[in-house]
């Protein structure tokens, strides 16, 4: 089963390898017992921004491009450090970036993206709160989204999961 992903620049959804799974993100030296992990609501990525009736034809038009925010659970200073320094290496703040993340409408997608980092700025929706040595909820965004192109031949390395956009396990 797929994992979430980040990799930066972008890249076809074949070029998304295990290499690229959060949860294999080296252990900080403050780390602890804290693990690596995308906490929700990394399902609820929207696919537009808005659907718009039109009044002349009655089409429905869709406007917009993905876009929603990961949250990494528990994340200590060094953690923080790394977050930046492998996820932002152009600037630590703004980045072209390719994702596999879950959502609740289409199941694992592979998405090219901007990405944001918030980091401790309080969020929109879940807010970065000190617990000890830690920060809670760090934030990262992401706008202006398009499915990745599939990368081209599917082989054995990949599994059923190809029908969610071509990730591989």
């Amino acid at each position: 089963m797929p994992k979430a992903r980040y990799r930066p620049g972008t890249w076809s959804a074949s070029d998304m390898t295990a290499d690229y799974d959060i949860e294999a993100f080296p252990v900080q030296d403050d780390q602890g017992v804290y693990r690596w992990w995308i906490a929700s609501p990394s399902e609820l990525f929207n696919e537009v921004d808005a659907v718009i009736a039109s009044e002349l034809t009655g089409h429905v038009i869709e406007v917009g491009s993905w876009h929603g925010s990961w949250f990494i659970a528990v994340a200590t200073p060094d953690m923080m450090q790394h977050l930046r320094a492998a996820l932002f290496p152009t600037n630590g703040l703004n980045e072209t970036a390719t994702i596999v993340t879950y959502t609740a409408t289409r199941g694992w997608v592979c998405l090219n993206l901007k990405a944001r980092w918030k980091g401790a700025v309080p969020g929109q929706i879940a807010e970065t709160k000190p617990r000890g040595r830690a920060l809670l909820n760090v934030r990262i965004d992401f706008d202006s989204g398009v499915l990745a192109a599939s990368g081209g031949e599917f082989t054995n390395e990949f599994t059923s999961e190809f029908t969610h956009g071509g990730i591989p396990d």
